[in-house]
């Protein structure tokens, strides 16, 4: 419900404020997951979704921070999810 909450409203807002990009997820096949990617003039975007605001700390896979330029990553909680759905 946590993650769905936040797509559903950041697509909203993307599409309220006409901001033209791609979005994804990401998954391999050992199971390293991205919840939500943004892809903006060839540069992407990287968002992890966690309700548990102790669980912050992860880190996102070195495959997917090697291969695409990352311009920015953020762990989305509850604290600051007001900052990711008007970003």
């Amino acid at each position: 419900m946590w993650e769905n909450y936040l797509i559903s409203g950041r697509i909203k807002f993307l599409s309220t404020n006409k901001v033209n990009c791609r979005y994804y997820f990401w998954r391999t096949y050992q199971q390293q997951e991205i919840d939500w990617i943004e892809e903006k003039d060839g540069l992407f975007y990287a968002f992890e979704f966690k309700w548990n605001p102790k669980k912050t700390t992860k880190k996102f896979p070195k495959t997917f921070t090697t291969n695409y330029k990352i311009e920015k990553t953020m762990v989305v909680t509850p604290e600051n999810c007001h900052e990711f759905l008007s970003l």
